[in-house]
C-alpha cells in the first residue's frame, strides 16, 4: 500500500524520471493506481514503454464517485508529480468515513453537508449515513491518513455536493464536468492554480470546468496557450445561496433540479435520470418533494368541483408517480381514501406518509387481498370501503364535495368506481401526454371530469 508523505515524496518524486525508465517503472509500481493519477504523463508513458505495456484505459467512475481537482502541495519541489491532479472520491451509505482519507477532508465534507444539506436537498441513505471514501480503485491501494502537507479543502465544495446529490440518486456521474470554486462570506470565489487545475481536468478527460467569475482572465490565458483544447470553462456568478450559485454546475451534471427550475429542465431530469428499477424510491421522492408542488402551482386546467373538495378517493397502483398526490395538491381535500392491494402496499404507505406529513391531510387506506379477482366479487368490497369512509361525513342533498380518481390501478377498476360512485361524487381522470408510451410528460397534466350522466348514471 502506498502511503504518501513528505518524506516519501522527497525521496522518490524530486526528479524528472521521464528519461530514466527504470526508476519510472519502480515509482509507478510503488504508487499503484495513484501513480497513473498523480505522476506526470511523460513518466507514466516512459514506464509503459520500457516494460512494453499498452496504455492503461481509464476506468469509468462508479455510482457515487466523483473527482476533486487538487493542487499538489509544494508542486514546484516535485518534478515527478503533476502540479495538479484529479483525486477520485466516493460517497457510499455507511457508518464511518474511510480512515485512509487525507487529514481534514472528512471533517470539511461533514461541515459542508451540515451547513448546506437543506439548501441543496440532500437526502439521507436508506441505512446509515453518507460516508466519504477514496474512489477510482484507490481504496485499499493507498493510505492518505499520514499525508503531512497542509491542505485547504474549500475548493472541493462543488464536487463534494454534486457528487453527493448523484450518489443519493444511485446515478452514474458525469465524468466530463468538473468544478473548482470556494464558498465564503462573499459567496462563490476563486481558487489558486487555475491553469494547473485546467491542465489536470483536460488530462482527466473533462470537457467542461466551472470556475468563479473572478477567474475569467486566468482562464483566458490558459486557453490562449492551449488553442487546440476542446475543454470549455463556464463561470459561476455569486448568488445569495450556494445552491443558486452552483445551479449551472448542478444542471450540467444532471443533479436534481429545484421546483423553481424551468419546466424543460424538470422534464428532462424526470424523463432521463430516474428510470432504472432501483431508482423507484428516488423517482417517487422527486415526484413528492419537487414536482407535485410545481405542477399544481402551474396548473391552469379545469377543476372538477365548483366548490371546495372535502373527500378524495382513488386507487394506488405500483407506480412511482401517483396522480393522487397531484390531485391532493390541486384540490386540497380534507380527507383522502387510498384503495390498494398487497402489490401496491409499499407505494400506498409512501403516499399516505406524504399526504399526512407534507400536506396535513386526514388520509386512510383500504387494502384488498387482490384487485384482480372477479368484478362481481370485487364490487361489494369497493362499495363498502367507500360508503364506510363517507358514512361518517354526511352532506346535504345535491352537494358535490367528493372526487373519485379513475387514473390509478388496472383498467378494469374504473367500471366499478363509476358504478358505485355516490351522488355527492364526481369521477376524474388525470390525463397527460406520454414519452415513448411509458413515462408521463410532466407539465401536460389535465384533470378530465367523467360525466356520469352520459355514462348512464
Amino acid at each position: 500500500m502506498f502511503v504518501p508523505t513528505r518524506d516519501v515524496f522527497d525521496l522518490c518524486c524530486r526528479d524528472d524520471l521521464s528519461t530514466d525508465p527504470v526508476r519510472a517503472v519502480e515509482l509507478l509500481g510503488r504508487m499503484g493506481p495513484l501513480g497513473r493519477i498523480w505522476l506526470r504523463s511523460e513518466i507514466v508513458a516512459a514506464a509503459d514503454r520500457f516494460v512494453g505495456a499498452a496504455e492503461m484505459p481509464r476506468l469509468p467512475l462508479a455510482c457515487g464517485e466523483f473527482r476533486v481537482l487538487l493542487l499538489t502541495p509544494a508542486r514546484d519541489r516535485y518534478a515527478a508529480l503533476r502540479p495538479a491532479f484529479a483525486l477520485p472520491l466516493r460517497w457510499i451509505a455507511g457508518e464511518a468515513d474511510s480512515p485512509a482519507l487525507p487529514p481534514g477532508l472528512a471533517a470539511a465534507a461533514a461541515s459542508l453537508i451540515t451547513r448546506h444539506s437543506s439548501d441543496v436537498s440532500i437526502q439521507p441513505p436508506k441505512t446509515g449515513r453518507w460516508a466519504l471514501h477514496l474512489g477510482g480503485g484507490l481504496a485499499g491501494q493507498c493510505d492518505f491518513s499520514q499525508f503531512d502537507f497542509g491542505c485547504e479543502w474549500g475548493s472541493a465544495a462543488a464536487a463534494l455536493l454534486g457528487g453527493l446529490q448523484l450518489a443519493s440518486l444511485d446515478a452514474a456521474p458525469n465524468e466530463e464536468v468538473m468544478a473548482s470554486v470556494v464558498w465564503g462570506e462573499r459567496g462563490i470565489g476563486g481558487v489558486d492554480g487555475v491553469s494547473d487545475k485546467l491542465n489536470a481536468a483536460r488530462d482527466t478527460g473533462a470537457r467542461l470546468v466551472f470556475l468563479a467569475a473572478s477567474e475569467q482572465a486566468e482562464s483566458q490565458r490558459w486557453h490562449d496557450t492551449n488553442p487546440g483544447s476542446s475543454l470549455r470553462t463556464v463561470f459561476l456568478e455569486p448568488r445569495s445561496t450556494l445552491r443558486e450559485s452552483l445551479a449551472p454546475f448542478l444542471q450540467a451534471i444532471e443533479a436534481p433540479p429545484e421546483s423553481a427550475a424551468h419546466i424543460t429542465e424538470l422534464r428532462r431530469f424526470y424523463e432521463t435520470r430516474l428510470l432504472s428499477r432501483d431508482q423507484v424510491p428516488e423517482r417517487r421522492r422527486f415526484w413528492f418533494d419537487v414536482l407535485v408542488d410545481r405542477l399544481a402551482s402551474d396548473y391552469s386546467g379545469p377543476f372538477p368541483l365548483a366548490g371546495p373538495c372535502r373527500n378524495l378517493i382513488g386507487v394506488v397502483g405500483p407506480g412511482a408517480a401517483p396522480p393522487l398526490a397531484f390531485l391532493a395538491r390541486v384540490l386540497a381535500p380534507q380527507r383522502v381514501l387510498l384503495l390498494h392491494d398487497t402489490q401496491a402496499a409499499e407505494h400506498a404507505a409512501a403516499l399516505l406518509a406524504h399526504l399526512a406529513g407534507a400536506r396535513g391531510i386526514d388520509a386512510k387506506t383500504h387494502r384488498f387481498n387482490t384487485l384482480f379477482g372477479p368484478l362481481d366479487e370485487l364490487r361489494p368490497e369497493v362499495e363498502l370501503a367507500i360508503s364506510q369512509f363517507l358514512g361518517a361525513d354526511p352532506v346535504a342533498d345535491g352537494v358535490l364535495d367528493t372526487v373519485i380518481d379513475l387514473t390509478g390501478g388496472t383498467r378494469r377498476l374504473p367500471f366499478i368506481l363509476i358504478d358505485v360512485a355516490p351522488s355527492r361524487a364526481v369521477c376524474v381522470h388525470v390525463d397527460a401526454e406520454r414519452v415513448s408510451g411509458q413515462t408521463e410528460k410532466i407539465g401536460t397534466e389535465k384533470i378530465v371530469t367523467i360525466d356520469l350522466r352520459r355514462a348512464g348514471r
